[in-house]
């Protein structure tokens, strides 16, 4: 028995209405799903063709010596920012549906509607939420009907069988890191080779605009331990010099991620990282003792400035926190990216505007501008293109082109900012 695992090709830098830069990033679901199987004596591929740039051509002489065929429209990395643009998607699946009878599909778009993806790619079933905790059932029973977290068709009518626990993520082996060009990967921002982690999974709080179809409802975590057994062996035996954390809140568990940063401060590995967490849980102490473990960046959401807006997505920031944090990582030399989201219901000019003249006086290293989505059907329905492409024009002009940016300390900002430009339109990033 043998089972594929693939990341399908997307359109490079953007897809067609897309405002998500598809990066080149390991797929870590994936990867967690072929640990599984190998765990289980069963062999597993992962292949990533976006990374390859491989054609569906490849994948008629590739795929008949497996049994099972997993494709996902959205890795880890991609369950909170699903694309939009699913043309090449459709096509490969509906490849692979024709020559192949055990074609699954995993991700973000099957979950929230996997009616419409079942038509669409014609696949034998789709697996909905955190794909984990179902794989391994799907490939050892030969009745698949009776597996919970699965929809497929019924004659004419769709069944949908959900899931009533999520996935301990305790009993996650180490990512099959093996099975994938690993040396490829990278963040422009961080040394090269790069990996993707996860400790926990899934978010207390409740953001209005986060699509967190693919997370469990109770949050569940790793041991210390075994994050950084992790850690550790993608170090020293693959190569790997930098990390991001993945995780909706790193800091979630404070006192976990305490004591993660002093076994890794013991361990000395030749390794940088970055997370993402929310502002209240940072504090002088804490960033001390993360940088000392290797964080290099922090990326904070802050979305908007605007009270009103802030009340309407349920995101309350404390500007005051927010000064305090952004100042304290100066001091400490640990970057920081802030993510502001436009397109909110109500949003005004002049709430862009009082944002953007705040983040140009908070000064932070760099600021990620993104539209909020709305899916029909997952075809965009927001604002029109031009409309979109001019509101993120002019944040990131009023942002970047100004003197302040480009003295001092913040140079070596936007260097990097100029090589993940440079990546997205000449490939340097592979």
């Amino acid at each position: 028995m043998k089972v594929l695992f693939i990341k399908p090709k997307w359109k490079f830098p953007y897809g067609k209405g897309d405002y998500t830069y598809n990066r080149f990033w390991p797929p870590l679901s994936l990867l967690n799903c072929a640990a599984i199987l190998e765990k289980e004596g069963i062999h597993a591929d992962v292949l990533d063709m976006h990374l390859l740039r491989i054609s569906d051509k490849y994948l008629k002489k590739k795929i008949y010596q497996y049994t099972h065929i997993f494709i996902t429209s959205s890795s880890l990395d991609r369950w909170l920012c699903p694309t939009t643009d699913l043309r090449q998607f459709w096509r490969t699946c509906k490849l692979l549906s024709k020559i192949h009878d055990n074609v699954f599909v995993l991700g973000y778009h099957g979950t929230v509607t996997p009616g419409f993806v079942l038509r669409q790619t014609r696949a034998k079933a789709v697996v909905c939420g955190e794909p984990e905790g179902v794989v391994l059932d799907l490939v050892k029973k030969k009745d698949f009907k009776n597996i919970t977290g699965l929809s497929f068709f019924e004659g004419k009518k769709i069944r949908c069988i959900p899931r009533s626990e999520s996935f301990d993520l305790q009993k996650m082996p180490v990512p099959a890191f093996k099975k994938v060009e690993i040396a490829r990967y990278c963040y422009e921002l961080l040394k090269r080779p790069f990996a993707l982690f996860e400790f926990s999974r899934g978010c207390i709080f409740s953001c209005s605009f986060c699509h967190k179809d693919m997370y469990p409802k109770v949050v569940t975590k790793k041991t210390v331990h075994q994050i950084l057994k992790e850690v550790c062996i993608a170090n020293r035996e693959y190569g790997i010099k930098s990390g991001y954390f993945i995780d909706l809140d790193f800091l979630l568990f404070k006192e976990d991620i305490k004591m993660f940063c002093l076994l890794l401060i013991k361990e000395n590995l030749n390794f940088e990282w970055t997370c993402q967490t929310r502002v209240e849980h940072l504090d002088k102490d804490m960033l001390v003792l993360m940088r000392n473990a290797g964080c290099k960046i922090l990326h904070l959401g802050i979305e908007t400035i605007s009270d009103c807006l802030q009340k309407k997505i349920n995101k309350k920031i404390d500007r005051k926190k927010i000064n305090e944090v952004i100042s304290c990582c100066k001091n400490l030399k640990i970057g920081t990216v802030l993510f502001v989201l436009f397109g909110l219901e109500g949003e005004s000019a002049a709430d862009r505007k009082n944002t953007l003249q705040f983040l140009n006086v908070l000064e932070p290293d760099i600021v990620s501008f993104h539209i909020k989505k709305e899916f029909t059907d997952f075809e965009v329905k927001s604002h029109n293109d031009i409309n979109c492409i001019f509101i993120l024009l002019k944040a990131y002009v009023s942002f970047y082109v100004r003197s302040n940016y480009f003295f001092g300390y913040r140079i070596k900002w936007f260097i990097k900012l100029l090589r993940v430009a440079l990546g997205r339109f000449f490939f340097v990033n592979i």
